[in-house]
């Protein structure tokens, strides 16, 4: 949905989006063994249909992990 900006399961083209939040717990995940940080996710969600996708927001963030 993020580069099509088509929903995959229906078609529709009525998207949404979310940003990931700052907090743990808000639209985030841990990575990192021996020092985790908080990568933030953002969710693109159909508006006609309720399907979602994740995609990080901040791709420079898990490089070199």
């Amino acid at each position: 949905m993020k580069n099509s900006n088509q929903c995959p399961k229906c078609g529709g083209q009525r998207l949404g989006y979310q940003p990931g939040g700052k907090m743990q717990g808000q639209d985030n995940m841990a990575v990192g063994a021996i020092f985790p940080s908080l990568i933030r996710i953002g969710r693109y969600f159909c508006k006609d249909c309720g399907f979602t996708e994740e995609w990080v927001d901040d791709m420079d963030a898990i490089q070199g992990m």
